[in-house]
């Protein structure tokens, strides 16, 4: 399998990916990132901020995930969303953020994806976005990554959850 299928294109891993399978096919790197166009530097840059788990290693593995509910109906055990840019972190599951942003998500797919008119497939549900706990995440301080800061092993843990709570 590719693995630069697993990063978005503007990632440090894909950026290190990329770079890698260009050096062992004898060809210059080519890639910018972050603004740094040189090549050279933006692979030095993207490998200081890539994040690539052991084999086996699984993200949040040993990491206590207690307080990861809905605040509304206490789902848990499936995607959550959380507000973005608040310090007043309120996390809900997909039914419950689509009534309080009055949106649609009768056809979200299992990626907490929507199509959205003007922006195509979207992960948002109205002000809230994926609520992606840090490594260092415990239930008495809960810490999420920044929308556009997850890296992939973060957008991969949150996408292999229940898009929709049990009932």
């Amino acid at each position: 399998m590719n693995r630069l299928k697993k990063y978005p294109a503007d990632s440090a891993e894909f950026v290190v990916l990329h770079g890698e399978r260009q050096q062992k096919r004898n060809r210059g790197l080519s890639m910018s990132f972050l603004g740094q166009k040189n090549p050279q530097k933006a692979f030095r840059l993207a490998k200081r901020l890539a994040v690539f788990p052991k084999i086996d290693d699984i993200y949040l593995k040993d990491v206590d995930l207690s307080g990861y509910i809905c605040s509304v109906c206490d789902a848990q055990n499936c995607k959550l969303w959380r507000p973005y840019q608040t310090f007043e972190i309120s996390l809900m599951c997909a039914k419950c953020a689509c009534i309080d942003q009055k949106k649609d998500i009768s056809k979200m797919d299992v990626d907490g994806k929507i199509n959205d008119d003007t922006m195509g497939k979207i992960d948002q549900i109205g002000w809230y976005v994926p609520a992606v706990p840090t490594e260092d995440y415990t239930s008495e301080y809960r810490s999420y990554w920044g929308y556009s800061a997850v890296p992939g092993p973060g957008v991969d843990w949150w996408k292999k959850l229940p898009t929709f709570p049990k009932d």
